[in-house]
Order: structure tokens, then C-alpha cells, then sequence
């Protein structure tokens, strides 16, 4: 290859003369890191939350958006759920955990981003009845 490619149609306006142009470019693959692949809220009672924070790293030149899937999504969220990475930093997120019945909890939270290999963290909570006594 001689550098040189065919032209779409053009018409020349005044003299012309050729010049050669030096490009840098930098070229890198989406990443993401998250320092935990589960988050075990232990017990609960129900209409209680728990919460617990973790960080996940953008370790690319590359900017990312992101949003959270839970799959089911029960009682845990992930705050921010959706934003923008950007090149080479982190950011922490909450996890929370809010049962509204008793019962055993577990989702799987993904970080769907422009990266190849997508975040992934367990989320598992139980929840249990407060137990209570009325004297009548």
C-alpha cells in the first residue's frame, strides 16, 4: 500500500500543492474492574435495609457509559444505576438491600458498559419476621 487512495470526484479551486500530515493516535479496549464479585447482606428484618458500598475502576483511556441490571430485581437496587466513567478512574457505588417480605434473596447485578467482559456482583440477603408479642 502507498498511502495514496482513490478520491471521490472533486473539483480543484486555485493552485494546489501536496502535504504530508502526521497523525498520533491512541488506541484502547473498554475496561471496567469492581473489587467485589459478591455482596452477602446477611439477615434482616423485614421493612429494614441494609447497605454496603464498592468501587469499580475504569482502568482504559476510554470514557464509559454505564447501567446496572438486576436479574430478578427483588428488594436490592444500585445507586447511581446509570452514568458516565470516566478514563482511568472509579467510582464507588450503594447497594442496598430492602426486603419487604421473609424470605431468602439473591440477584445478580451486571454493569452493562461498552466493555467486553461486563461487571458482575452477586447480591444475597435474607429476610426474616419481626418477632413481636401483643399482651391483650
Amino acid at each position: 500500500w502507498d498511502g495514496e487512495a482513490d478520491e471521490p470526484a472533486f473539483e480543484v479551486v486555485g493552485e494546489t500543492r501536496r502535504q504530508r500530515v502526521r497523525c498520533v493516535a491512541v488506541a484502547d479496549r473498554p475496561s471496567l474492574a469492581c473489587e467485589v464479585s459478591e455482596l452477602p447482606f446477611g439477615t434482616t428484618a423485614m421493612f429494614q435495609a441494609l447497605t454496603t458500598s464498592f468501587e469499580v475502576s475504569n482502568n482504559s483511556m476510554l470514557e464509559l457509559d454505564y447501567t446496572w441490571h438486576l436479574e430478578p430485581p427483588g428488594p436490592f437496587s444500585i445507586e447511581p444505576a446509570a452514568g458516565t466513567l470516566a478514563a482511568r478512574t472509579s467510582a464507588r457505588f450503594v447497594a442496598r438491600f430492602a426486603p419487604v417480605d421473609a424470605d431468602d434473596f439473591f440477584s445478580s447485578a451486571t454493569c452493562a458498559a461498552t466493555s467486553r467482559q461486563p461487571v458482575r456482583v452477586a447480591l444475597r440477603g435474607r429476610a426474616t419476621r419481626p418477632a413481636c408479642h401483643i399482651d391483650l
